[in-house]
């Protein structure tokens, strides 16, 4: 069958209209809705339909909001492939390692109290900056069963850490809000990450969440506990409903000095200590420590009974365990 002038005619109108389109689609000056919608080209008897699909990767997720008020003092989303400038690998007060005699222990090592309630070296090669989750950067902390020369001390297992030191909370100007995003590993069996702060002097620590903790509850990955060391230890352990292991959340800290201290939970206040003559929240130089430890098994040290408090670790206890962190923000008013 000969094609007439007319069709030929026919087809390339429908061809010149469905460039517009396209290129109207391309240059993204139509709706959603007309995006998805079916293209046709008709002519005669013929008719063909070009299904126009939208991008359906999801755009990378936004950076924490900043609270009303505040401004950012710095922001990391742990993007590339090495930690920022804000972070160190060795975890202690004073930008010191953490190197409890006897052991004294050789770099790249560091350890929590010796002996105590913490089987786990700090090694930076159990750190890994990268993508987490959804998010285009982020840092995985690793605790993993060691079996090297300081294990018959004790030490069990390799674990990663980190602690600001490098950039301290400010300790003028009012106060400061912090937040991290976090997604928590299975803490049930004995590892033992938190998100705390410890200033420069190493005294009156405050975590803002501690996971692990049995007080209350037998679904440990539901629960965070915060403890505030000023004037006597205070501590509240609260159960978010919510399994902690499944997805980021956001957990914060608000300190307006000399008058509170706010802990929240996806912008939610889920504790708070006000201020008295004997827990005066004075600034400090804090650093914003990211720690993973893990607890003491049952009959290892007599000085401690983890199922009194804390979920203790064991010979059946999953190795490696990670958890991960998507963006560390701190800002002031």
């Amino acid at each position: 069958m000969t094609t007439t002038p007319e069709e030929i005619a026919a087809i390339q109108a429908d061809a010149n209209t469905t460039l517009v389109q396209a290129n109207a689609l391309v240059a993204g000056s139509v709706t959603a809705a007309q995006r998805a919608a079916l293209v046709t080209v008709s002519c005669n008897t013929y008719t063909a339909a070009y299904d126009i699909v939208p991008d359906t990767d999801p755009p990378p997720p936004a950076g924490l909001p900043v609270p009303p008020g505040y401004s950012v003092l710095w922001d990391d989303q742990f993007t590339g492939t090495a930690l920022s400038a804000h972070w160190l690998a060795e975890l202690a007060p004073g930008g010191n390692r953490w190197d409890d005699p006897p052991l004294n222990l050789p770099p790249p090592y560091s350890a929590n109290t010796y002996p105590g309630y913490d089987v786990a070296l700090r090694n930076p090669s159990q750190i890994k900056v990268g993508p987490v989750g959804t998010y285009p950067g982020g840092v995985t902390l690793t605790a993993e069963r060691y079996s090297g020369p300081y294990a018959p001390h004790g030490y069990g297992w390799l674990t990663g850490s980190l602690s600001s030191y490098p950039s301290l909370l400010p300790t003028t100007g009012g106060g400061w809000y912090i937040q991290a995003r976090i997604k928590f590993c299975d803490t049930s069996t004995g590892i033992w990450p938190a998100f705390w702060l410890l200033p420069k002097d190493s005294t009156q620590e405050f975590d803002i969440c501690g996971t692990g903790f049995i007080s209350g509850t037998s679904q440990v990955n539901t629960m965070g506990t915060s403890d505030l060391f000023s004037g006597g230890q205070q501590q509240k352990t609260w159960a978010t409903g919510i399994d902690l292991t499944a997805d980021f959340h956001v957990y914060g800290c608000r300190m307006t000095f000399g008058q509170s201290i706010i802990v929240e939970f996806d912008g939610n206040p889920v504790y708070q200590v006000t201020a008295s003559s004997s827990r005066p929240i004075a600034a400090k130089p804090y650093s914003i420590l990211l720690d993973t430890q893990v607890m003491i098994p049952v009959g290892q040290n007599p000085n401690y009974n983890p199922k009194v408090w804390h979920a203790a670790s064991s010979a059946s206890t999953p190795s490696p365990v990670s958890w991960e962190v998507a963006e560390v923000q701190v800002c002031v008013p």
